[in-house]
C-alpha cells in the first residue's frame, strides 16, 4: 500500500500532439508496455489498455504499409527538387535586383520579383498548398510575357521549367497514392490511420484518467507506479514532439489527425 501522506503528481492528459504517426505509435505502445504488467484490480485500466494494444497491432499495419507506397519517397524527392528549384531561383533574383534598376539584370530580377513576391516562402509550406501556390505562380508569370522575357534573359528558364515540372509530378504522384490509399482504406472496413490514431489517442485519454483517479480515491503502489511511468512516458515523447520543424510538413505521408 502507497503512503497515505505521499503526494502523486497528476499525469497530464496528452495523447500524442504533433507526434508522427510512428512516434505515436512508439508513444502509445511504450504505455501499454508500462502499465500491462500492474495489478489491474488495483489500477482499473486493463479494458482499455487491451483496447489499446489491439489498436496498436492494427495501426501497426496501417503505418508499415503506408511506408511501402513506392510513391512515397518519390513524392519526397520531387517535392526537394521544386523547393531547390524555387530557391536557386529565388535567392538569385534577390541577389541580382541589389545590382539595381540601372543595370540590366538588376532591372530584370526587380520585374520578375515585382510579378511573383506574394509567392516568397512557398517552399516552406504544406505539400498540397505549396503545389498550388507553384501553380499560381507559373500561371502569374505566363500571362507577363516581359516576366518571361527576363527571366529567359537571365538565364532561369531552364530552372522555371524544371521547378514546374517538377512540381506537376508531385501533384501527379500524391493524387495517385490518394486514391489508393481511399481504396486500401475501403477494403480494410473503413478504418484509417486517421481513425486508428484517433480511437488510440481516445483509449490513452481513458487510460490516463483512471490512473488519475486511482491515485486520488484508491492509492497503492500500482497506482503510483502506474502514474510515475505516464509521466515519465508523456515527458519524454513531449520532448520528440517539440523537436519537430513547424514551418512545412517534410513528410510526404501526411500526419493524421492529432489528439
Amino acid at each position: 500500500m502507497a503512503n497515505e501522506n505521499t503526494v502523486v503528481q497528476e499525469v497530464p492528459n496528452w495523447t500524442g500532439t504533433l507526434l508522427a504517426n510512428g512516434e505515436f505509435l512508439n508513444y502509445t505502445k511504450a504505455i501499454v508496455g508500462a502499465l500491462n504488467g500492474l495489478d489491474h484490480t488495483k489500477v482499473p485500466v486493463g479494458e482499455p489498455l487491451a483496447e489499446l494494444d489491439a489498436t496498436n497491432q492494427r495501426l501497426t499495419d496501417f503505418i508499415n504499409e503506408s511506408r511501402q507506397y513506392a510513391s512515397t519517397s518519390e513524392i519526397a524527392r520531387q517535392d526537394a527538387r521544386r523547393d531547390a528549384y524555387f530557391k536557386a531561383m529565388w535567392r538569385a533574383l534577390e541577389q541580382l535586383e541589389e545590382l539595381g534598376e540601372d543595370v540590366p539584370a538588376g532591372a530584370s530580377a526587380h520585374l520578375v520579383l515585382s510579378k511573383i513576391g506574394t509567392y516568397k516562402g512557398a517552399y516552406a509550406h504544406s505539400i498540397v498548398k505549396e503545389t498550388e501556390e507553384l501553380h499560381g505562380l507559373a500561371f502569374d508569370l505566363q500571362k507577363n510575357p516581359e516576366a518571361v522575357e527576363a527571366i529567359t534573359k537571365l538565364g532561369m528558364l531552364p530552372w522555371l521549367n524544371g521547378m514546374c515540372a517538377a512540381n506537376d509530378e508531385v501533384e501527379r504522384l500524391y493524387s495517385s497514392r490518394t486514391e489508393e490509399r481511399s481504396e486500401r482504406e475501403a477494403s480494410k472496413g473503413g478504418d484509417s490511420t486517421a481513425s486508428l490514431r484517433k480511437t488510440a489517442a481516445g483509449l490513452v485519454s481513458t487510460i490516463i484518467r483512471r490512473v488519475n483517479v486511482t491515485c486520488e480515491i484508491n492509492p497503492s503502489e500500482d497506482a503510483t507506479s502506474a502514474a510515475n511511468s505516464l509521466i515519465g512516458i508523456i515527458k519524454q515523447y513531449k520532448l520528440v514532439a517539440s523537436a519537430h520543424k513547424t514551418t512545412k510538413k517534410d513528410d510526404p505521408e501526411p500526419n493524421a489527425a492529432q489528439g
